[in-house]
């Protein structure tokens, strides 16, 4: 049980972390594109 509950953590923490990489990449994105847009938005 311990090691599915591992397992299931780690696969958590994948996906979370490519969840991140996927929203730096489209901030990066969206800025290199829509500088007066993320300028007017404040963000």
């Amino acid at each position: 049980m311990k090691q599915e509950t591992g397992k299931t953590v780690l696969y958590a923490v994948n996906v979370t972390g490519a969840a991140d990489k996927l929203i730096a990449k489209a901030r990066l994105f969206i800025f290199c594109h829509f500088p007066a847009f993320m300028n007017k938005r404040k963000l």
